[in-house]
């Protein structure tokens, strides 16, 4: 996974989030959960960290992807 991908997997699903913690719609629905709690940005975390080759990579990407979203 290279670094453009990370970028844009991290404005995507900061733009996700917002939308889903925005919208009243979502308020009482696993949808708002996302902006909540935890487990969603674990998953990506490990999803990039999974698709790096060194510990250094990984770090770097997870912190970076993180920052952003």
């Amino acid at each position: 996974m290279g670094w453009t991908k990370v970028i844009v997997l991290s404005v995507v699903t900061a733009a996700f989030t917002a939308t889903m913690a925005i919208i009243p719609f979502f308020a009482e629905t696993s949808f708002h959960d996302i902006a909540v709690n935890l487990e969603a940005w674990i998953l990506f975390a490990m999803l990039i960290i999974m698709n790096c080759k060194t510990r250094k990579e990984a770090s770097l990407k997870t912190f970076v992807f993180l920052l952003i979203s």
